[in-house]
């Protein structure tokens, strides 16, 4: 079975096969599915959030994402970002960590 980080497809049928392929490979960790967005590399942005051990975020820092790895094993790592400030993110960023704080996730 070829691993890789990320694996796009297109149906319910090879969800299923990539399920038990790996699991037949002996994972059995979690793995996150989702909707995959089409789109140019230069409309992401990275968001670096640390959380201390009571939940409360203590630094946020963002950036507008240039180029992404396009190889099998790093396919999503950003490789080029311009670091610039963006208040409204950290914003939803804050409610979100808020919410998980509350809820105890």
């Amino acid at each position: 079975m070829d691993l890789k980080k990320v694996y796009v497809l297109e149906n319910q049928n090879q969800l299923l096969k990539l399920w038990h392929d790996l699991h037949d490979a002996g994972f059995e960790d979690k793995f996150i599915v989702q909707k995959f967005v089409q789109g140019a590399e230069t409309s992401l942005f990275s968001i670096t959030t640390y959380v201390d051990s009571k939940g409360d975020v203590t630094l946020l820092s963002s950036a507008h994402v240039l180029l992404q790895e396009h190889q099998p094993a790093t396919l999503g790592i950003p490789c080029s970002m311009v670091t610039t400030s963006y208040p409204f993110l950290f914003e939803q960023v804050q409610r979100f960590f808020a919410e998980l704080k509350k809820s105890r996730i």
